[in-house]
């Protein structure tokens, strides 16, 4: 029995020696190759682990449980930078080279931070018929961090403001030198395409006006507020661009009438009496101007209108004073508004002209017209002034109708200027002009739906004409000493800065 038990314990001690000997052959390799150490210690799919070790070889193979990592680098002979894949479990770190392996400790694959990035269901623009830069768009899902930092950039490589951050939303204004194309959205690190946006470039304005030099008034050009000299201009006003031509009506330092076609002088009249251009249309290829020239020794002013540099109409005679203020063309009639001067009544006479047809708008009482705007059918709208119990009071025509005051006040000066059709077909306009406050001083406003007061009361303003482009209202004038455009009711340039000089501008032109 003796020899029984001494034999069993001999083959227990033989079987527990091949058994610890077969644990350690995990690990054994005839390189030593061996891992000391790894970190992190656990992590979501991507992370980077940092490999320490010895003897690991030019070109090992690194794996967490079955699936194999991908090597960041090169790896050395001592370190290993190997990223968790995709599809990767907790499991433990190994690295194999030539045949010999070693197993370490266990990595534990997380979940992904990516979770906390929001989820975006949509894009829209807030309110406009499209998108243009400055306008705010809407990115609308759930998840957004009302403490967070995200960045919203667009093609062309442009970053948004963004201005409000909700759970379900955040609203970002669209930057200038956005281009249609993809949005991103960053947050945490994490950067992704969250959809496309189609934007349509802002329009350029063209404005022309003067600004003072302190001894004249200089003519200018200003295209996107950036101001441009006319070759001998003592006056610039009126601007029209058809394609890529601009239009400019005036008259030159020879007290000729003038258009400047991308900005060379076309003089329409000889410079031998004072004659100047008030107002420029081009209708197919055509251009049309209305103005005045001077005749006899008094170089008394008569009502003109011109095609393409030469008369096409002398409304008067020169016998009495008389101007044309504006021009517009439709269905092949031309269309100009003016007034002049009743020498035997000692008023002025409010005209519209069709061809050469004349028409009285202020009857009995003085009056001037001084822009008009033709919606479908024909309709005619005329602004200007009349007289009303010795004020000067703006107006607005309809050919055929005795008129409808829009100043706000009986016993104060209001002055109309300009305007324009917002829609021809319903017939909703916008005006621009001027009314006296009950401080003396003159405000720059816009009538119409919505009107817009563009000066404060305190100062000093007034609005020379008015354009509107898609549903944006463009509106030109001055403030105290500087000449402005407003969009709505929004400064969009000061054209000078009012310092010792000072400077109007009269005309507007948008287009993209």
């Amino acid at each position: 029995m003796k020899k029984i038990s001494f034999l069993a314990v001999i083959i227990m001690a033989i079987f527990l020696f091949i058994a610890a000997c077969s644990s350690e052959d995990s690990n054994y390799n005839s390189s030593g190759l061996k891992i000391d150490s790894f970190s992190p210690i656990e992590g979501p799919v991507g992370t980077t682990v940092w490999i320490i070790g010895k003897n690991f070889g030019s070109s090992p193979t690194v794996k967490i449980g079955n699936a194999t990592m991908t090597i960041d680098g090169t790896p050395s002979d001592t370190e290993i930078f190997a990223i968790v894949p995709e599809g990767a479990t907790t499991g433990k770190i190994s690295v194999m080279d030539n045949g010999d392996n070693y197993t370490g400790g266990e990595f534990e694959v997380t979940e992904s931070e990516e979770s906390s990035f929001p989820t975006v269901e949509d894009i829209y623009n807030t309110g406009f018929d499209e998108t243009n830069p400055g306008d705010v768009i809407a990115v609308v899902g759930s998840g957004f961090n009302s403490e967070g930092t995200y960045v919203v950039t667009f093609s062309g490589n442009v970053v948004g403001a963004i201005t409000v951050i909700k759970p379900d939303y955040i609203r970002v204004e669209v930057p200038e030198g956005a281009i249609s194309g993809d949005i991103t959205l960053e947050y945490e690190g994490t950067i992704k395409t969250i959809g496309t946006i189609e934007i349509v470039p802002n329009p350029h304005t063209y404005v022309v006006g003067y600004i003072s030099d302190g001894v004249n008034d200089v003519p200018k050009l200003w295209i996107d507020g950036v101001p441009q000299d006319l070759q001998h201009a003592s006056s610039a006003n009126s601007v029209y661009v058809d394609g890529e031509t601009i239009y400019v009506a005036g008259k030159s330092i020879e007290d000729k009438a003038t258009v400047w076609i991308d900005g060379i002088p076309q003089y329409l009249t000889d410079g031998s009496s004072y004659a100047e251009a008030n107002s420029i249309i081009v209708d197919n290829g055509s251009y049309y101007v209305a103005g005045s020239m001077g005749v006899g020794e008094n170089s008394i002013s008569k009502a003109m209108v011109w095609k393409d540099g030469q008369v096409l109409y002398e409304f008067t005679d020169g016998t009495s004073p008389a101007e044309a203020n504006s021009i517009k063309v439709a269905d092949g009639a031309v269309y100009s508004v003016g007034y002049e001067h009743d020498e035997n009544d000692d008023r002025d006479i409010a005209r519209l002209w069709i061809d050469n047809q004349a028409f009285d708008l202020s009857g009995l009482n003085s009056g001037r017209a001084y822009d008009l705007a033709i919606g479908n059918d024909n309709v005619v709208f005329v602004v200007g002034n009349r007289e009303y119990n010795n004020i000067n009071r703006a107006i607005l025509w309809r050919h055929g109708s005795s008129g409808t005051f829009l100043g706000t006040s009986e016993i104060r000066d209001s002055y109309k200027t300009a305007i324009f059709l917002k829609d021809p077909e319903t017939l909703e306009y916008r005006i621009a002009g001027s009314e006296e406050m009950e401080n003396g001083n003159y405000q720059a406003r816009v009538w119409g739906s919505g009107g817009l007061f563009l000066t404060p009361e305190n100062g000093e303003g007034e609005a020379f004409d008015v354009f509107v482009y898609k549903n944006d209202v463009y509106t030109v004038g001055y403030e105290n000493t500087i000449a402005k455009v407003w969009k709505n009711d929004e400064t969009l340039f000061n054209l000078n800065d009012g310092n010792n000089n000072n400077a109007k501008a009269y005309s507007i032109f948008v287009k993209l």
